[in-house]
């Protein structure tokens, strides 16, 4: 029974992970969006470093 729910356990585990995967993944989407829009109103190049 133990091992049922240590398997378990990282199944929830690797799903929470992925979650946050996908979440920083769009906000570094968003962040780079948010750069391009303000390059491209202040007449700057497209690609801010940082």
């Amino acid at each position: 029974m133990g091992h049922l729910l240590h398997r378990r356990d990282h199944r929830l585990l690797e799903f929470g992970l992925r979650v946050l995967a996908v979440i920083h993944q769009v906000e570094a989407i968003g962040n780079l969006t948010r750069r391009e829009r303000l390059a491209g109103a202040g007449g700057l190049v497209p690609f801010i470093p940082g």
